[in-house]
């Protein structure tokens, strides 16, 4: 709860849940855009896009360990680094398109299970971090940021189908 009390304090127009009203459970409750697990304990999808309130950094998601979907595409207001990652096992997909999002792609180590990594049409630099043992990783689209450098060697990615780097 209390990171998506943190996620909540990034609304500079008002609340996007009603967090902190007496008590109110994201599961139980339905938040919109927050999907738990079948036994209602843990928050398994964040969909924060397209939220006209939603500005400033995001806060540390690494409590949410049962993270499997988290786009946030479509807030220009959102600004900063995207969060740190690792950690989060169960991450399947991110996107963070069409964000003012900056800073370098965080570290994808350690997260086999990540399909899809997005982030188009924002203002990521630094150089795209090595994607060595993202097995199930098919989709890797990161065009028109501000990325540099040389693209790290990309075997050992069986399940990669797309890989979209242009206009950096």
């Amino acid at each position: 709860l209390a990171v998506l009390e943190s996620i909540n304090a990034t609304a500079g127009g008002g609340e996007i849940w009603p967090v902190g009203a007496g008590g109110s459970d994201p599961c139980a409750d339905r938040w919109p855009g927050v999907t738990c697990d079948v036994t209602g304990t843990h928050v398994t999808e964040l969909h924060l896009y397209s939220s006209p309130r939603l500005s400033g950094t995001l806060p540390d998601i690494s409590p949410l360990k049962k993270l499997q979907v988290l786009h946030a595409y479509n807030n220009t207001g959102l600004t900063g680094e995207i969060p740190p990652l690792s950690g989060l096992i169960n991450l399947r997909s991110v996107n963070f398109s069409f964000t003012r999002m900056t800073g370098p792609i965080p570290s994808l180590s350690g997260l086999t299970k990540l399909e899809e990594f997005i982030v188009v049409t924002s203002r990521l630099t630094g150089s795209v971090p090595d994607l060595s043992g993202l097995t199930a990783l098919h989709t890797f689209y990161v065009a028109d940021n501000r990325l540099t450098g040389s693209i790290p060697p990309l075997r050992d990615l069986p399940a990669l189908r797309m890989l979209i780097l242009s206009a950096n």
